[in-house]
């Protein structure tokens, strides 16, 4: 095996492992929302963006950047820490 296609496979498996992430906190955004009883339709409002575009958050379909993250926490009256930490 050659350098290069170490280093590819690294960086694959680096993506991956930052996509696992992403998808871990939004799926703990979700299991939170639900439990508070807030719709998708709410969350979007307080975010500015369309209910299709937040539902494309959560599931992926659109990046999710830690400045929304941040203001997912603050509407579901939380720290952002406490929903990347939570189980």
């Amino acid at each position: 095996m050659g350098l290069y296609f170490l280093l590819t496979q690294l960086k694959k498996e680096m993506l991956i492992a930052e996509f696992r992430k992403i998808m871990s906190i939004t799926l703990k955004i979700k299991k939170i929302r639900r439990a508070k009883g807030y719709s998708q339709e709410y969350m979007a409002y307080r975010l500015g963006v369309t209910q299709s575009a937040y539902s494309k958050m959560e599931k992926n379909d659109r990046l999710i950047n830690f400045q929304n993250i941040d203001k997912i926490a603050t509407i579901l009256e939380m720290k952002t820490i406490d929903i990347i930490l939570s189980v």
